[in-house]
């Protein structure tokens, strides 16, 4: 028997999340959602299947990686603790002294996309802009274009970003 300890560093927050946020984040979704095949998706496509669990008296749900037949990665959460953090700020949010057609939020996530080596983090990224109706993609070899289902549509070259953004 191995035992594994993780202790996340104090700049986790500014790294952006680590994969258990990221299934915890898709579980509250599911679990909120009536069962989200959005999230669904999104964890199928990081390698793992959701569930309930009705080991809670209020009942929750779990994530465990496709294959896992010991359950050696199983996780699982209370319905209490799938409750859905959700903040999208406007177009203008912290623009004082952006210097930009590209709204600073969605700059942001085309960064944090842009430097993910993990194409999970990627595939994240994409989901999250996806309930905004973005979508975001690599032109050439050195620009990332982000789409509106509306039509806007805005070019970032791989020059403007932050490499230590993540």
């Amino acid at each position: 028997m191995r035992l594994r300890e993780f202790a996340p560093s104090p700049e986790r927050d500014e790294q952006g999340p680590n994969e258990e946020e990221i299934l915890h984040r898709l579980a509250s979704q599911w679990w909120n959602g009536d069962e989200d095949p959005r999230a669904e998706r999104a964890l199928a496509a990081m390698g793992w299947e959701i569930g309930q669990d009705e080991g809670y008296d209020n009942g929750g749900a779990f994530v465990i990686r496709f294959g896992d037949i010991n359950g050696n990665s199983f996780i699982s959460w209370p319905a209490e603790e799938l409750t859905l953090n959700e903040f999208a700020p406007s177009p203008g949010y912290g623009d004082d002294d952006w210097d930009s057609d590209v709204p600073r939020y969605l700059h942001h996530f085309a960064n944090i996309w842009w430097n993910a080596a993990d194409p999970k983090i990627q595939k994240y990224i994409e989901d999250q802009m996806a309930t905004g109706g973005w979508t975001i993609r690599q032109i050439g070899e050195e620009m990332v274009e982000l789409r509106h289902r509306e039509g806007t549509r805005y070019r970032i070259s791989s020059d403007e970003f932050d490499p230590d953004l993540r």
